[in-house]
């Protein structure tokens, strides 16, 4: 497995180019794959205007200095216009693998920021977007927003590392961090050859006692099995742990929501090639086993809220550029979106009760052969409406360039 973060940029370029055909490596995010280097999330309402923002990371994107990659930016959700810009800052690539919105972390009534750019993990202020937070060799390769475990009324969140210990039989970690005080709440490394730390979400309340609870994955690659271990909040106990066959980089854990309507949040995770598995927060039984004959189905999900505004959240799942809606309610597909990439979390953008999708759109293979330039200028960030699938919101690369005057 290589991990791109350690060699040079120029070296990395090659080798993202030759392998990827410009679209980033498999793993890079706890979720899977994304597409030709756009990777976006919901964010919450960052500048208090009562629209949800959105958060991009752009981690192979080259920037006016050669010996730099990748940035992060938010989005106002209002009016396509950059809250802020994050340029990498190490000469390496990819900067800023994963960007995310996690709640208010300190306490001001508006949304915070965090950001994994390889080397440290750094929480940022929505208001204003300083930093105030950085924990430095202690960066996730997987990031989550937890939702306020210790009940402080500050959001906290967990990273989660695997490859810690001794090569080649690799322990991992998981950590749960205070969004007040940035000390660890919790931890748990993994024994020799399991690998914890693969991917971590916040979950909600899984099994209906009060407290806000956890999912990590392990991989033991000797027999090609992965874990999804759900823990409480309350205590951090194992309440559930459930494997499947996933093997390679399909190591993934979502939020779902409550998706069969009993009052506990429950799990999507990666189960063998061509399958996402749903199960059940309360009991760890099966739910769905939403399948498609598509190439690298499943690589990306998430739960993606109430879509068809019938009471239960929904879930989408992502294939190579392919996107399909599934019901919660039911497990039947409600929508399919071709031609993008699916983002991560979940947001009400128009206000009609109906939870909107985020997308990303691939530029095409001529386009990746082209200049770089114009390849991240192709790139397009969207809003679908749930209701309908209408176009929203609409960003491209060239946009997002013009507003930071590159």
């Amino acid at each position: 497995m290589a991990i791109v973060a350690v060699v040079g940029s120029v070296v990395a370029f090659a080798i993202w180019r030759a392998f990827t055909n410009g679209d980033v490596f498999e793993g890079m995010l706890p979720r899977g794959r994304p597409h030709s280097g756009w990777t976006a999330e919901w964010a919450g309402d960052l500048d208090g205007d009562g629209t949800p923002d959105v958060v991009l990371a752009t981690p192979f994107e080259p920037l006016p200095s050669w010996a730099q990659w990748g940035r992060a930016r938010a989005i106002a959700g209002r009016d396509a216009q950059a809250l802020a810009t994050l340029d990498g800052v190490y000469e390496k690539a990819p900067n800023y693998r994963r960007a995310l919105g996690i709640g208010d972390a300190n306490g001001d009534g508006m949304g915070d920021l965090l950001v994994a750019d390889g080397e440290t993990t750094r929480l940022l202020s929505g208001n204003g977007v300083r930093e105030l937070k950085a924990l430095p060799d202690r960066w996730g390769y997987a990031i989550s927003a937890a939702g306020d475990i210790d009940k402080d009324g500050h959001a906290d969140w967990l990273i989660g590392n695997p490859l810690t210990g001794e090569r080649p039989h690799f322990s991992g970690f998981v950590q749960l961090i205070s969004g007040r005080t940035g000390g660890v709440l919790w931890e748990e490394r993994g024994a020799p050859d399991q690998e914890l730390g693969w991917s971590v979400a916040g979950l909600g309340d899984s099994n209906a006692d009060g407290w806000l609870d956890l999912a990590v994955t392990s991989v033991n690659d000797v027999q090609s099995r992965t874990v999804v271990i759900i823990v409480s909040g309350k205590d951090f106990a194992h309440l559930h742990e459930v494997s499947s066959s996933a093997s390679g980089f399909r190591h993934g854990v979502g939020a779902a929501g409550d998706l069969d309507g009993d009052g506990c949040a429950d799990v999507v995770f990666n189960g063998e090639a061509g399958s996402v598995l749903v199960i059940s927060g309360r009991t760890g039984a099966g739910l769905y086993d939403l399948r498609r004959p598509l190439d690298r189905w499943g690589e990306v999900f998430d739960g993606v809220g109430d879509i068809d505004a019938d009471g239960r959240p929904d879930v989408a799942v992502g294939s190579w550029n392919q996107v399909v809606v599934f019901s919660g309610r039911t497990g039947e597909s409600l929508r399919e979106i071709h031609e993008a990439c699916l983002g991560f979390g979940h947001g009400d953008f128009d206000g009609d009760g109906h939870f909107d999708l985020l997308v990303t759109r691939n530029v095409s293979s001529a386009e990746r052969n082209g200049p770089i330039d114009q390849v991240w200028d192709q790139g397009r960030l969207e809003v679908l409406s749930g209701r309908d699938g209408a176009v929203l919101f609409s960003v491209v690369g060239a946009d997002l360039h013009r507003m930071r005057g590159d």
